[in-house]
């Protein structure tokens, strides 16, 4: 994942940055050998993935890496995705209590040098294609670190933010579970996964695949139209984060009309946390050539010489 190649290099700075100089090689040395071993898991990963000639890796990465949209736009555009990653106003607070900590930590040079070199590595972020709080676990270790450090000197303000920080969390959690209070997934997914033939190949967005582990399934949010039918899987579902997401416009825009042309409904489910959920059997030699021809499609590998 692109977080871990900068928070490998991040957390190396840092240790070279912080440790006594006599023992820098020494701690160098564990951290590369506890970084290896971390990786093994992925390895092994990509090993079960090399029998469909990386298909799963191809298939998520090619939408981020073959795209129209240039480096320049992006950077244009940094500020309309930060406001949706810090989820303002909602986050107003938390955001507002790192600024505090980092001004604070700067200005009485409370900071250590590996902070500054750190958060300069982790600018990277700002290329990365998706925008949202999942993603602050890559920062939110070096934040804690200089919060401890700063709260060491100065006990009210850390006494001040961490009681902010933890109404905060309070408030926030308490209102999540009282407006979530009757989610249920199951009797979201029960009569669509009902209806759905045992053997049947199953299309749908990652929420759903939990219901259906013992269907082939195609998680299809990272593909376009014209992928999904080159696939042709006999159901495919329809609801959950791909008819709210804005990332999925596209796919919304040219798969949900094909849907219902060429597809039986099967089941239909609607709960108010989860949303609308249809199960459709499709037909997919019933689409014209000329209308397949116009679906989008993942710009393909070059073929193997």
């Amino acid at each position: 994942h692109p977080n871990g190649l900068l928070a490998g290099p991040a957390a190396l700075l840092a240790l070279l940055l912080a440790g006594p100089r006599d023992t820098r090689i020494r701690d160098t040395l564990l951290f590369l050998g506890v970084a290896a071993l971390t990786l093994v898991p992925w390895f092994a990963y990509l090993a079960g993935d090399a029998g469909t000639g990386f298909a799963t890796v191809r298939d998520q990465n090619l939408a981020h890496f073959r795209t129209h949209v240039t480096l320049a736009d992006r950077l244009l555009h940094e500020g309309k995705r930060y406001v949706a990653y810090f989820a303002l106003p909602a986050l107003a607070l938390p955001l507002l209590g790192w600024i505090t900590v980092l001004a604070v930590a700067i200005r009485r040079r409370i900071a250590p040098p590996w902070v500054a070199a750190t958060l300069a590595l982790l600018a990277g972020l700002a290329l990365l294609p998706n925008k949202t709080e999942l993603y602050l676990t890559l920062v939110a270790p070096f934040l804690y670190l200089l919060a401890v450090l700063t709260g060491a000197r100065r006990p009210r303000l850390a006494l001040l933010l961490g009681g902010l920080w933890l109404v905060n969390l309070a408030v926030a959690d308490g209102a999540l579970l009282l407006r979530n209070r009757d989610t249920d997934y199951r009797s979201w997914t029960a009569p669509v996964v009902e209806a759905v033939p045992a053997d049947a190949t199953v299309a749908g967005g990652f929420d759903l695949w939990f219901a259906f582990v013992d269907h082939p399934f195609l998680e299809y949010q990272r593909w376009r139209a014209g992928d999904l039918v080159a696939h042709r899987p006999d159901v495919v579902l329809w609801g959950g984060q791909v008819l709210r997401n804005p990332m999925h416009a596209r796919l919304r825009e040219q798969l949900g009309p094909l849907l219902e042309r060429h597809g039986t409904v099967l089941a239909t489910s609607d709960v108010p946390v989860y949303g609308p959920l249809t199960a459709y059997r499709m037909d997919w030699d019933a689409i014209p050539p000329e209308e397949e021809t116009g679906l989008d499609r993942l710009p393909q590998p070059e073929p193997r010489r």
